[in-house]
C-alpha cells in the first residue's frame, strides 16, 4: 500500500478486476458497489491497463487462493460462453433450415400458382 492511500494494491487489483470481468458493469455501479468514488476506479482501471500499477495491484496477487479464486472465475465464464456459443450457432442452424424450407415453399407456390393462372380476357 503507497503511503497517504487508503486502499490496499489488492483492493484496488481487486477493483479492477471487479469492473474488468462484469460484462453488465459501468463505472458508476462498480464504484457505487466499492463505496469509492468513480474517479478513483477510471484512474485505477487506467493505470492497470497502462501497467501503472505495481504486480499486486495488477492483479497479481502474494495470496495463491486468490489467483486460483480468479482462475475459477474465468474458467466458469470460459464455460458459459462456450454453452452460449454452442446454443447460438445450434439457433444459426435452425434458422438456416427453416429459411431453406420456407424459400422452397416459396418457389413451390409460385411455381403452381403461375402454371394455374388463366388467362386475362382481351388477350
Amino acid at each position: 500500500m503507497a503511503s497517504g492511500s487508503k486502499y490496499t494494491d489488492e483492493f484496488k487489483a481487486d477493483a479492477v478486476r471487479l469492473y474488468v470481468t462484469d460484462t453488465d458493469s459501468s463505472y458508476v455501479k462498480t464504484a457505487a458497489a466499492l463505496g469509492i468514488s468513480l474517479n478513483t476506479l477510471k484512474n485505477w482501471v487506467r493505470k492497470a491497463g497502462a501497467g501503472k500499477l505495481t504486480a499486486n495491484a495488477a492483479g497479481q496477487s502474494q495470496d495463491p487462493t486468490l489467483d486460483l479464486a480468479s482462475q475459477a472465475v474465468i474458467e466458469a465464464e470460459n464455460r458459459r460462453l462456450k454453452a452460449e456459443v454452442a446454443r447460438l450457432r445450434e439457433e444459426r442452424n435452425i434458422l438456416r433450415k427453416a429459411s431453406a424450407v420456407f424459400l422452397r415453399a416459396t418457389d413451390w407456390a409460385r411455381n403452381t400458382s403461375s402454371s394455374r393462372t388463366m388467362p386475362r380476357p382481351g388477350r
